[in-house]
């Protein structure tokens, strides 16, 4: 049976599947709520453990040779049998730079069914997890191009052309547009929005859109469309999307239900969200009644707050004190009290911001954090020196200070630190630098002005994932084998396998065994089948373990996210945990 297949989300249907069977009067969010709740019970336990397991060593020589020979042979099976999936993946091999494949793909692209061209059109795309590379030979590129005339290939060759900016593509996407052919209009305006130069595609977006030939509500898509040509166009064409979203406001072409919708909820398909975005970053005027609006009704309050002090500046400094003053509407001053502080260089603002603050009996964590970096933006290094003078309480001043101490850490600092407290045993080189920052700019999701996460990451003694995996049985083998990638050559010489089988008697269980070789002996730890989710208490146990044994000082250490993910820190346990606090990991 291949669990592999089984993503999570199989997982959730099952469960409430049989919750019905089970009590069909039970409603679906008590059923939902059920299931929420088993999978914080299942994120506990992955995270923080349950009952110990012992790990079983086994140090005879012979017993140790002979499982080294079977995990030998396994792992080399294993790997032929990837070798195998892999000389037929002909997607892969390209990517990886294969070039004698480029026959095989060609052949697909021209006489294959259209699953097998579909499958080959997302594999050649590029995703998060996937390297970056490009397409550059003609041949291939003009067959992927002109299959978009070709009705089963359409969405997925705009799709791929658009992810890869395929040469060409823009011309090509302008001429299917225009020919009247298309069954999927608003894909290609979204793309053609991604890249910009389009004018004319605007010209026929706008003029559809204002006769009433596109509803906005119901093609969420145009609005993206629209947003992309703001983003990517010039200084000409980005000002005809503006008038055109002036346009829309004005004639009310986005239903009132898709702001209220703002209010709970946020969506990639709600056109009122795009709608938003460009007209309160326009920096134009004319959205000064738009903002008003939206306070007024309760909508993206934080962000028209902020228009209408860049628009209109000092005049809104009362309603800003009245914000200050009412608890529900503390975190608008937050959001907006760099750009007050801009608009009135007045300097009591951020004091006044500490002290309704400290009033409050409740001190939320990122509330410190907004106001630590506050005191970033404005340069305020100087109202340091005056918390500990002017606040009644003490710890919350040491707070903020150490929040805004953590919003001017470098990469470098914490590398220092790294090697004076010894955690490492020498200094790190400028290539691992120049990697963080590499590694940092190509991760658009990850806010990381000084590098720091970037840096750990890359550091070679830490580890961040989420403990959630998605499928199952999980990779306790790959794991462990990146575990080994972070501990500074520890487990150099280390072996690991994982035997996974149904569990006897109990249905849909799975009784997992880790195998691992070191320091001349056997390790084997049994983990907890937590569905998909990876039993982090044993895992550590086991590492930990195979290090003592060895003499050594340094431990993996677990360092509480708060969420469903972990780090991890390779080092002497004691110097981690300082240096875990120092920097509110």
């Amino acid at each position: 049976m291949n669990y592999r297949k089984l993503v999570f989300l199989s997982i959730c249907v099952l469960a409430i599947t049989s919750c019905k069977k089970q009590e069909k009067n039970r409603s679906f969010e008590e059923e939902m709520k059920l299931l929420y709740e088993q999978e914080k019970k299942n994120e506990d336990r992955a995270k923080y453990g349950g009952d110990t397991k012992e790990i079983k060593i086994i140090s005879n020589a012979k017993e140790v040779e002979k499982e080294k020979l079977r995990i030998s042979k396994n792992i080399q099976q294993k790997q032929e049998e990837e070798q195998k999936i892999f000389e037929k993946d002909f997607a892969g091999r390209y990517k990886k730079g294969d070039k004698t494949v480029i026959p095989q793909l060609i052949e697909i692209l021209q006489k294959g069914d259209a699953k097998a061209k579909r499958s080959l059109y997302y594999e050649l795309g590029t995703t998060y997890d996937t390297p970056e590379y490009k397409m550059v030979e003609p041949e291939l590129i003009k067959i992927i191009l002109d299959n978009i005339d070709t009705l089963e290939d359409e969405k997925s060759v705009i799709q791929l052309a658009g992810i890869m900016k395929l040469p060409g593509y823009v011309k090509k996407f302008e001429e299917h547009l225009f020919s009247g052919k298309s069954k999927d209009i608003q894909r290609l305006i979204y793309w053609l929005g991604q890249e910009g130069s389009s004018f004319k595609t605007l010209g026929y977006l706008k003029n559809k859109i204002l006769s009433r030939k596109f509803d906005l509500n119901e093609e969420d898509w145009l609005m993206s469309g629209v947003e992309g040509f703001v983003e990517n166009g010039n200084e000409n064409v980005k000002k005809t999307a503006i008038d055109l979203c002036f346009d829309i406001y004005r004639q009310k072409l986005i239903s009132q239900e898709n702001f209220n919708k703002m209010k709970d909820s946020w969506s990639s398909s709600n056109p009122a969200i795009d709608l938003t975005t460009i007209l309160l970053e326009s920096g134009d005027n004319r959205a000064v009644p738009f903002a008003r609006e939206l306070l007024e009704k309760g909508i993206s309050e934080e962000q028209a707050f902020g228009t209408l002090i860049q628009l209109e500046g000092e005049k809104h400094k009362p309603l800003f004190y009245t914000y200050l003053k009412d608890p529900e509407k503390f975190s608008i001053v937050l959001q907006n009290a760099v750009l007050m502080y801009e608009a009135t260089k007045d300097e009591d603002i951020v004091m006044d911001i500490i002290s309704h603050f400290e009033a409050k009996e409740d001190f939320k964590k990122f509330e410190i954090d907004e106001i630590a970096r506050i005191l970033y933006e404005i340069g305020g290094s100087s109202y340091l020196d005056v918390l500990d003078k002017t606040m009644k309480n003490k710890n919350l001043a040491q707070r903020i200070k150490k929040a805004h101490f953590l919003t001017t850490v470098t990469m470098q600092d914490m590398a220092e630190d790294l090697y004076k407290m010894g955690i490492v045993d020498h200094a790190f080189e400028k290539k691992t630098f120049d990697k963080a920052k590499k590694y940092a700019e190509s991760e658009d999701y990850m806010e990381d002005p000084g590098y720091t996460y970037s840096f750990l990451m890359n550091s070679g003694i830490f580890l961040w994932f989420d403990t959630e995996t998605g499928f199952i049985p999980v990779d306790y083998d790959v794991l462990i084998t990146n575990f080994f990638k972070n501990a500074r050559g520890k487990f150099k010489d280390a072996m690991v396998w994982m035997d996974v089988s149904e569990k006897p008697f109990v249905n849909d269980a799975l009784d997992y065994k880790i195998t691992l070789i070191a320091n001349d002996k056997i390790y084997i730890a049994t983990p907890e089948d937590i569905g998909d989710w990876y039993d982090m208490e044993v895992v550590l146990q086991l590492l930990n373990k195979v290090l003592d044994d060895a003499g050594n000082k340094e431990r993996f250490v677990f360092i509480d996210t708060g969420d469903q993910t972990a780090q991890f820190m390779f080092g002497p346990e004691k110097k981690v945990k300082q240096f875990a606090e120092k920097y509110n990991l």
